[in-house]
């Protein structure tokens, strides 16, 4: 009887999880790509990066704004193919974040995940 009842409109109005799988995902499939030099050495020897650091900032903000691309261009490609039925950003954050766990566990992605202590994901 507590819950807050959430309508599609407001499920639209989400965006992804700006979470750790993301930057490692979109990093590894060259989505992303970092000029800060020492943030790149700080993620690739898996040192920890603070939180709400500028950089820890710039890699979440990146990711989601990469998501919202990659949604945006899959329901492009959706229309352009006749497909009526778009994609939601939760559909898209859903498969991305699964696809990165998989390819890690099969050792298949060139970066490792960012270290951050945060509650926040």
């Amino acid at each position: 009887d507590d819950l807050i009842p959430v309508d599609k409109d407001s499920m639209n109005n989400l965006t992804v999880f700006s979470d750790y799988r993301l930057p490692q995902l979109f990093l590894s499939m060259g989505i992303l790509k970092l000029i800060d030099t020492e943030l790149e050495n700080s993620i690739r020897r898996q040192a920890f990066i603070e939180a709400g650091s500028k950089e820890e900032i710039a890699l979440r903000a990146a990711s989601v704004l990469a998501a919202e691309r990659v949604c945006q261009i899959v329901n492009e490609r959706g229309a352009e193919q006749g497909d009526g039925a778009k994609s939601s950003i939760a559909d898209i954050d859903y498969f991305l974040w699964r696809t990165c766990v998989k390819l890690d566990n099969e050792d298949r992605l060139s970066y490792p995940f960012h270290r951050t202590r945060t509650f926040c994901y």
